[in-house]
């Protein structure tokens, strides 16, 4: 019998993000910020989840541990009310001090990359769902970018802290990284992982695992533009002009047309 769920964890750390948004490399750099601590890492938990070795999606830069200082732990495309519901509630003991990430990448690029890793990766169709094109994905972006901007505060129920993470501003601000080290109890800065591109979650949808040790250099705030030639993506900033506004106010995305 697995361990997981009967193990008394300090510290529950849950990831809330997209599919495509740059939260496993967020992932990465919190975990190397409690560098005097066990972090137990699940990745992709699915439904009614023990966050056991059993029924995580196994791709993990860390070995998961049961047991330890912390369990961080991740949920992807799943709106705030879901996380609440039967289906998600995760058979976890209770800690002492639980904190919720809710990870946001600028929706363009976000989608940008979800297309991309569709489109070159077959394969992977029933892991990663649908194209982008789909209004249901869009519903689920827009859903946690209401938590997010602090339109509502679902996310907070069963005392959670909640800490949201801009992705554009993190991958280019060191102060902002500070900001969100220093909310992290039990933290000490570091950005060694900064440069890493995580192999769990397939690496970058554009450039693979081929600028590990290189992360900075990836273009990762313009991959929108290489998709503009193609209708369907060009359907999601017709039909959701919201998105672009959002974008340019909150991302710091300055939108541009071919």
């Amino acid at each position: 019998m697995s361990m997981g769920f009967i193990v008394m964890y300090e510290t529950q750390i849950r990831v809330v993000a997209t599919k495509r948004s740059g939260h496993h490399a967020i992932m990465d750099w919190v975990a190397a910020q409690f560098q005097n601590n066990t972090v137990s890492f699940f990745n992709d938990i699915k439904a009614g989840s023990n966050c056991d070795k059993d029924t995580a999606d196994q791709l993990p830069h860390l070995e998961p541990k049961v047991g330890g200082d912390i369990a961080m732990y991740s949920y992807e495309d799943v709106t705030p009310e879901q996380l609440f519901n039967g289906n998600f509630k995760l058979k976890l003991p209770n800690s002492p001090r639980k904190i919720t990430l809710i990870v946001l990448r600028d929706p363009l690029n976000t989608f940008a990359s979800r297309w991309k890793l569709e489109r070159k990766a077959h394969w992977l169709r029933p892991r990663i769902g649908h194209p982008p094109e789909q209004q249901d994905y869009i519903d689920i972006w827009m859903r946690l970018y209401k938590d997010f901007s602090r339109e509502s505060y679902f996310l907070e129920l069963n005392g959670h802290k909640v800490i949201p993470i801009n992705y554009n501003k993190w991958s280019t601000n060191e102060n902002y990284r500070v900001q969100i080290s220093k909310q992290l109890p039990g933290s000490t800065f570091t950005d060694k992982t900064i440069c890493t591109v995580p192999r769990y979650g397939w690496g970058s949808s554009f450039d693979a695992l081929e600028l590990e040790g290189d992360a900075r250099s990836m273009d990762v705030h313009n991959r929108y533009k290489e998709m503009m030639d193609i209708p369907l993506f060009n359907k999601i900033i017709d039909t959701n002009p919201q998105l672009v506004d959002i974008a340019r106010e909150h991302f710091d995305i300055q939108y541009e047309t071919n």
